[in-house]
């Protein structure tokens, strides 16, 4: 499981894959330091994320790990990254860490797929809707916070029209296109952003219909999992005071397989669409 901490989210990524390769190595911390002169007690703060790597000990440590090319290269990409400032950074918002933790970790993603139960994501959220959950969320917030978290989550939008930005996959159960959200103007608004951003290249939207019975998304709830180049998969369970993140390959590959056992079930992409419109047209 992943935890917030001091350092950027990507440098944090960097300092568990790192744990996570010398573990399959079978390396012990002062194995490492015999090979590489690193200090058993450096290198445990590394793993921990309470210190950053610097590039030269990274490459050292991603040979005697005998990291493949691919992940190497990709570790490496993301180490010259973990400084950049993020898409909230370039919005000049400050939000809770959290909120900054995720986002992190959706701007370096290749692949997000999304399953929700009754909220359109928030990926794909107007402004008025965004702001009809976030008021309505159950949590005592002052309204310059309810507005740094609507910015926030608009300025996420960002990543999807960013050249080479992550493909989106959603599957949206029919209730959350029912569900009233900040009335009937705001929803029809919504609903037409939706069909709109489904018929953009790189992003599929699928409607999982009421009546299909039983499947992996009454069980789960809703969940994200994220893809990476040479990276493992992560997925994303967000409750209302926290958020969990799973990065072991088990727990991901069964997320993946929930996933794709209510892709089965969902009406495809064209249904889709037609569905959301004419829900829209109907308001």
């Amino acid at each position: 499981m992943i935890e917030p901490g001091p350092l950027t989210v990507k440098m944090r990524r960097i300092c568990l894959e790192l744990a996570r390769v010398r573990g399959e190595r079978g390396l012990t911390q002062k194995d490492v330091e015999r090979l590489l002169g690193i200090p058993s007690s450096t290198l445990s703060r590394i793993e921990s994320c309470e210190r950053a790597v610097r590039r030269d000990d990274l490459s050292a440590l991603l040979a005697i790990y005998q990291v493949a090319r691919p992940v190497r290269e990709a570790v490496l990409e993301l180490h010259r990254e973990a400084n950049l400032p993020s898409l909230l950074e370039e919005a000049d918002l400050h939000v809770h860490d959290e909120l900054a933790t995720w986002v992190g970790f959706e701007e370096h993603a290749v692949e997000i797929r999304n399953y929700e139960h009754f909220l359109v994501p928030g990926l794909c959220q107007t402004e008025d809707y965004a702001r009809a959950v976030i008021e309505n969320y159950g949590l005592p917030l002052e309204r310059s916070e309810v507005h740094r978290r609507v910015a926030a989550r608009i300025a996420r939008q960002g990543l999807l029209r960013r050249e080479g930005g992550p493909r989106l996959n959603v599957l949206l159960h029919e209730a959350a296109l029912w569900q009233d959200v900040g009335g009937p103007d705001v929803m029809r608004e919504q609903l037409r952003h939706l069909a709109a951003l489904a018929d953009r290249p790189g992003i599929e939207v699928r409607i999982v219909p009421g009546g299909v019975g039983a499947h992996p998304g009454l069980v789960e709830g809703a969940f994200v999992i994220l893809d990476f180049v040479g990276l493992p998969s992560l997925v994303h369970i967000e409750h209302m005071v926290h958020s969990l993140y799973l990065e072991e390959k088990p727990d991901a590959n069964a997320y993946k397989a929930a996933f794709n056992g209510i892709l089965a079930v969902a009406h495809g992409a064209r249904d889709s669409v037609d569905l959301i419109r004419k829900l829209g047209e109907g308001l």
